[in-house]
């Protein structure tokens, strides 16, 4: 296999990943919801390990596993303080459990927020606790903010704040916005998807 590629491909993948999942966020579609954002981490993450000399071959041994990706990324970048994401990586990493049917997983319990603390479904009357799945997304804004700051992975724009106001300014306008420029194909950055700003 060919292992010349453009990293930046991954990036485009991401946004739109990204996008999409928001759209699952304002929908509250938990089963998919998260599933979309790690997949948009999981893009954002290969795109800025290629732009470091990672091959195709080797980001394809890592598949979907959130986890591999986050080590390789911080050994990439040992100087920076990407610790306090671990939380976010693993709690994404878990969405990937319940992509396909897994009735070994039991009883599941999904949360969506936009920030906070996660929320945690419980039971009563002596049931086992099940199996938690939480989304937070400015945690992953935060996330992501991070990643575009070291590895410049942005197509167009560089350096600037990642998911700032990332429910700007009204969570319905942003979501008609993504909506227009996904369907004529100018989204092609992180930035422009926080602030709904098509590009040049």
């Amino acid at each position: 296999m060919n292992d010349i590629f453009d990293p930046d491909f991954f990036v485009s993948s991401g946004c739109e990943y990204y996008a999409t999942a928001r759209f699952a966020m304002h929908a509250q579609r938990p089963l998919i919801c998260g599933n979309l954002f790690h997949h948009a981490v999981e893009m954002f993450l290969k795109g800025g390990l290629a732009k470091r000399g990672k091959t195709l071959p080797e980001l394809e041994s890592m598949r979907h596993n959130l986890k591999k990706l986050w080590r390789a990324y911080k050994s990439d970048h040992p100087e920076a303080p990407l610790e306090r994401h671990n939380k976010t990586i693993n709690r994404l990493n878990r969405h990937e459990e319940i992509r396909y049917p897994n009735p070994g997983l039991g009883s599941i319990g999904l949360s969506l927020q936009w920030s906070g603390e996660p929320a945690e479904v419980k039971t009563s009357g002596g049931l086992k606790t099940p199996k938690q799945y939480a989304i937070v997304v400015s945690d992953i804004d935060d996330l992501g903010r991070s990643v575009q700051s070291l590895s410049r992975t942005c197509t167009r724009q560089q350096a600037s704040p990642l998911f700032e106001d990332a429910i700007f300014p009204s969570k319905h306008a942003l979501t008609r916005r993504i909506s227009s420029m996904c369907q004529s194909r100018r989204l092609t950055s992180f930035d422009n998807i926080a602030q709904g700003r098509a590009t040049s």
